[in-house]
């Protein structure tokens, strides 16, 4: 039970106990062993969403135990998380665009700005016309032909990963991704965020903790956004090691 309760626990890990006590259980020979390994195993319908599945796709210690129907549902998710990735690439991409495209606007304009910088009316036309001239959704149907040759790139590297071989149980999942990140650095990108999927309410529950630390009757009236920034930075000073 410690095991669930640590700092980095992914869904990998978290399935390994999930087996362990099945499989331990299993060996006792009584009726309540029995009546439990019953409830496990309805549990575990629940248990298998997409983003779980998703998870354990990624993870060679325990990919392998997924029936052909999950491996082709993770891999629908996987994919159309990666493509996902590539559109808000684009967006990024485009938005750096428009801002570097504010100083080829036509010079009122840039007088009227400078001089009503909270001019809300102003910055609407503004960016308007940005907008005019350099529209997202014109943007990204040309990208179309790339954004296929990727994603079958994609498949390809998907079909790859699964031919590595079984990773002992006991491996550090986070670790091995490191390693191949040279290999495979389109996945990497994409397990990062498909293993960083929280499997209990631990890491939440120490969050909530930690607010007695940040509030206090001095300090109610930070706003949202300052009370997240400092969280963060607390977490990360206390479990950077």
């Amino acid at each position: 039970m410690l095991k669930l309760q640590s700092e980095q626990l992914t869904v990998g890990d978290c399935y390994l106990s999930w087996l362990t006590c099945k499989l331990e259980t299993s060996d006792i020979n009584t009726i309540f062993a029995r009546e439990l390994i019953s409830n496990i195993e309805d549990r575990q319908s629940v248990l298998f969403n997409e983003a779980f599945i998703s998870a354990m796709f990624f993870d060679p210690r325990i990919n392998s135990t997924l029936t052909i129907d999950q491996q082709q549902s993770a891999k629908n998710q996987i994919i159309s998380l990666y493509v996902r990735l590539l559109q808000l690439n684009d967006i990024n991409k485009i938005n750096e665009k428009d801002t570097t495209s504010e100083t080829d606007l036509p010079e009122e304009f840039e007088k009227e700005n400078r001089f009503s910088v909270h001019n809300k009316l102003q910055n609407f036309l503004i960016n308007t016309y940005i907008e005019k001239h350099d529209n997202v959704s014109t943007l990204l149907p040309s990208r179309h032909g790339v954004i296929d040759e990727c994603v079958q790139t994609f498949k390809e590297n998907l079909s790859m990963f699964l031919e590595e071989p079984l990773l002992d149980s006991s491996a550090d999942v986070l670790k091995f991704w490191e390693q191949k990140k040279g290999k495979y650095p389109t996945l990497y990108e994409v397990a990062k965020i498909v293993l960083a999927t929280p499997v209990t309410q631990v890491s939440v529950e120490r969050l909530f903790s930690s607010m007695k630390f940040i509030m206090s009757d001095l300090r109610l009236n930070l706003k949202d956004d300052i009370i997240e920034d400092i969280l963060f930075i607390r977490s990360y000073h206390l479990h950077k090691d």
